[in-house]
């Protein structure tokens, strides 16, 4: 994951979260402002209402007087108003109620519309029916909060499309600003392009040095090796030597002969470039195939040398 990529996405996690707590303290500022609204909407309503119905019983017939009065009154902010009357006869599809004789018509504000229903509980403060008994009559006031939540839906609507559109022009914005900000300069590509020669070289210099020292160590174990092969070769207890090492001694030079090249001599199919090495080496100062079979008739481990060496 590139450092621009880690960038935007740190700063989009706080952005967003920034907007989620935005978003809850704007919800929980519409509940406080539209439960205020509504109760007292309906307070007011209610107080209207009650100080309508006690004069009713001075001007006339209650019921009448009452729906008379809330025709010409109509929609009340807020709040539904219904009216029953003959409340005293029972009407089972009334449910005991009455006859509905009066309610209110429906608000033009924002007709047709209404929030989603979650988020409509969310938001409704919870209220109860106002019930004003009356003579042969009864009003309901019913609180109604759908437009303020309407309104509460819209601006939070409007918030979101907002904020969304201010997230995605501010994080094109960063990644121009990063992709701009974090691009190498010229001088950075040449100090690039520099160091990546300068490292090339140095490992073409270091390759070379290694190279010269394998080949100076493979040099001078040849003529070490060659060395003490020539001192072995000239010794008088050459024969005890070679047979004391091709029983006993796994490593080194011993009889003339290095391990690999005893051991050919037990398995000359296994180490053939050793046997022959060996006998080149050994015939300048005298020592023959002959004289070696000799020396290896006499051991008595013959065979567990080669072994060991080709295990090794």
């Amino acid at each position: 994951m590139s450092l621009r990529l880690r960038l935007n996405l740190l700063l989009g996690a706080l952005n967003l979260g920034f907007l989620i707590a935005l978003t809850a303290l704007l919800l929980n500022n519409q509940k406080d402002s539209i439960a205020e609204e509504i109760v007292a909407a309906h307070r007011v309503t209610v107080q209207m209402l009650q100080s309508a119905a006690q004069s009713s019983l001075v001007m006339g017939p209650a019921p009448v007087i009452m729906a008379d009065m809330l025709e010409r009154l109509g929609r009340v902010r807020a709040n539904e108003i219904r009216l029953y009357t003959n409340v005293a006869n029972t009407d089972h599809a009334n449910d005991g109620k009455g006859t509905l004789r009066y309610t209110s018509p429906s608000s033009p504000y924002k007709a047709g519309r209404n929030a989603p229903d979650w988020f409509a509980q969310r938001m409704s403060p919870p209220m109860s029916v106002t019930v004003i008994d009356l003579p042969g009559a009864r009003i309901e006031v019913l609180p109604d909060a759908s437009r303020a939540v309407l309104d509460a839906w819209d601006n939070l609507t409007a918030v979101a499309l907002l904020g969304t559109v201010f997230f995605v022009v501010l994080h094109g914005s960063l990644l121009l600003f990063l992709r701009r900000l974090l691009q190498p300069t010229e001088d950075d590509q040449l100090k690039l392009v520099a160091t990546t020669q300068a490292l090339a070289e140095n490992r073409e210099v270091t390759n070379l040095i290694q190279t010269r020292v394998e080949e100076e160590r493979n040099v001078d174990a040849y003529f070490y090796i060659n060395a003490v092969m020539e001192v072995c070769a000239r010794c008088p207890l050459w024969k005890q030597c070679f047979q004391y090492a091709f029983e006993n001694e796994r490593f080194g030079v011993w009889g003339g002969m290095t391990s690999l090249e005893r051991a050919s001599f037990d398995r000359p199919d296994k180490y053939p470039a050793q046997r022959q090495r060996a006998l080149r080496s050994l015939s300048d100062f005298g020592i023959t195939l002959e004289n070696i079979r000799s020396a290896i008739e006499h051991t008595s481990h013959v065979g567990s040398l080669a072994d060991k060496t080709a295990t090794d």
